[in-house]
């Protein structure tokens, strides 16, 4: 992969495409097109008009964006690549790094449902009668239901710990700028 100066952990990766993102979003707010886009059509007309301020060149603007652009398109690059090529252990099994984000965002979503599940699992409906009350048993048994939250809870758990580990092991093929 080269020298250590050629390249930078995948956590410090991950926080530089934020850092790209967060730049480029800065940068496109100053431009005139994106500023006129912004106030809408609500705004009135007032005749005001602005120009450029000493020191502010929008073409200059637009050339860094286009050099940020490119360098974040390269380090969303060699990210993907690392994502797919380095495996991490998960519950005995090797997975690639691409293949654990996927399966965390599923777990996670799956949480969501389970504590809905848990949720109504917790209740029995009762409906007063005159002379008896009637009641209605959950769909899902309370019990299985928590089991299996306690169980993606730790899948979740385990795939976050072996990321995060892996984010400070692995290093990715890009040159940070000074």
């Amino acid at each position: 992969m080269g020298t250590n100066q050629d390249s930078i952990y995948l956590y410090e990766a991950l926080e530089l495409r934020s850092e790209f993102q967060a730049r480029l979003a800065s940068l496109k707010a100053l431009l005139p097109e994106h500023r006129q886009i912004r106030r809408g059509l609500l705004d009135r007309d007032d005749g005001e008009r602005r120009e450029p301020a000493a020191g502010f060149d929008p073409a200059k603007i637009r050339e860094n964006i286009r050099g940020l652009e490119y360098k974040s398109r390269k380090l969303n690059a060699a990210i993907q690549q690392v994502n797919f090529t380095n495996r991490i252990r998960v519950q005995e099994e090797e997975i690639s790094l691409a293949e654990a984000l996927e399966m965390r965002k599923a777990v996670n979503q799956e949480l969501a449902g389970l504590q809905k599940m848990l949720e109504r699992s917790a209740y029995r409906k009762v409906i007063y009668k005159e002379e008896r009350n009637i009641a209605e048993e959950p769909e899902e048994d309370f019990l299985h239901v928590s089991r299996l939250i306690e169980e993606q809870r730790l899948l979740f758990r385990q795939l976050n710990r072996a990321l995060r580990k892996a984010a400070f092991e692995i290093r990715v093929p890009f040159r940070d700028e000074e």
